[in-house]
C-alpha cells in the first residue's frame, strides 16, 4: 500500500491488513468458541453469535449503525459464566440479510426471533437487552412495546437530545453503493468509527414508554451523549434509572474502554438480580 493511501486511510491502514495483537485477556476472549447461529425475522434471515449455557437467564447485545456481532465477540465471553448471551447482526448489517426497505419495527421483531431461537423467553427470568448507539434507539421500541417481555435494558450512548439541542443531529445521509475492495488491507484501511446519531422518531416518548427497567451508559467522552443529555434522560425516566458513565471512553464506549465497560455492566446486573425496581413500570 503507498504511503500516501494509509495518510488518508483509517487508523487501521498503518498496520496494513495485519493482525494486530492485543493484551492476553482480550485474545483470550476473542479465542472463546462461539455458536453461530440463523433465525428468520419476516422475510430477513439474521445471523447471530451465542455464548454460555442455554439454560441461564438470556441477555442480548445489540450492535450500532454499520457494525455487526463481533464487535461484542470480546465483551460476551465475560458475560458468559452467568448468561445465555447472543449477540445479533441487524438486518443489513453483519452476515444478516439486506431488505428492500427498513423500518425500525422490523428491527425490534429481530430482537425479538433472536431471544426466542435462542431460548431466552424459555427461562424463568426473563432476558435483558445491552444495546449500543442505533442499537439502542431500536431497544427503546423494544422496551416501550415489549418490555413485559424483558427484565431490564441497559441502552448505551444512543442520546435522546433535549429539544434545544435537536439541531445538532446529523441530516439524514443517502445511502451509498456497496463498496467492494480488491483485498482486506484496502478495506481495513477505510476502516472508520462513525459517531452519528440516527433520527428515528420520538425517542423522548419512546423513552418514557419503557415498561421494564432500564439503565443508560454513556462514555465520559462522548460527543453525542454529554453529560446534559444524560441528565435530560435522567429526567425523562423519571430520576429513577442510573446514568452511569465510563471514565475516559468516547462513544464507542466497549471499544475505548472494554474492561471498564464490562465491570460496569456486571455491577449493574449483579444488582438487578439483588433488588426491586423503585420506577413504577
Amino acid at each position: 500500500m503507498a504511503a500516501n493511501d494509509i495518510a488518508s486511510g483509517g487508523p487501521l491502514a498503518p498496520f496494513g491488513g495485519q493482525p494486530i495483537k492485543g493484551p492476553d485477556w482480550f485474545e483470550q476472549a476473542i479465542a472463546t468458541p462461539a455458536e453461530s447461529a440463523w433465525t428468520q425475522a419476516g422475510d430477513a434471515r439474521i445471523h447471530y453469535l451465542r455464548w454460555g449455557d442455554r439454560k441461564r437467564p438470556g441477555l442480548l447485545l445489540v450492535h450500532g449503525n454499520g457494525a455487526h456481532a463481533f464487535w461484542w465477540s470480546y465483551i460476551a465471553p465475560f458475560l458468559a459464566r452467568d448468561y445465555n448471551v447472543a449477540a445479533m447482526d441487524i438486518s443489513g448489517m453483519g452476515d444478516s440479510a439486506w431488505r428492500p426497505s427498513y423500518r425500525i419495527e422490523q428491527f425490534v421483531d429481530e430482537q425479538l426471533a433472536v431471544m426466542r431461537h435462542a431460548g431466552m423467553f424459555d427461562h424463568e427470568e426473563p432476558p435483558v437487552i445491552v444495546a449500543h448507539s442505533f442499537g439502542g434507539f431500536v431497544t427503546i421500541l423494544t422496551g416501550a412495546l415489549h418490555g413485559d417481555k424483558l427484565a431490564g435494558t441497559v441502552i448505551v450512548d444512543s442520546p435522546v437530545n433535549p429539544p434545544e439541542r435537536a439541531h445538532h443531529g446529523p441530516p439524514r445521509r443517502e445511502i451509498r453503493p456497496h463498496r467492494i475492495y480488491p483485498t482486506l488491507a484496502e478495506a481495513l484501511a477505510r476502516f472508520r468509527l462513525a459517531p452519528e446519531q440516527p433520527w428515528i422518531g420520538d425517542t423522548a416518548e419512546r423513552l418514557r414508554a419503557t415498561k421494564c427497567r432500564i439503565a443508560l451508559f454513556r462514555g465520559e467522552s462522548s460527543v453525542l451523549m454529554p453529560a446534559e443529555v444524560g441528565d435530560y434522560m435522567f429526567n425523562l425516566l423519571g430520576r429513577a434509572a442510573p446514568v452511569v458513565e465510563i471514565p475516559q471512553a468516547r462513544h464507542h464506549v466497549m471499544l475505548d474502554q472494554q474492561l471498564a465497560f464490562v465491570a460496569a455492566l456486571r455491577a449493574l446486573l449483579a444488582d438487578w438480580n439483588h433488588s426491586k425496581p423503585t420506577r413504577r413500570v
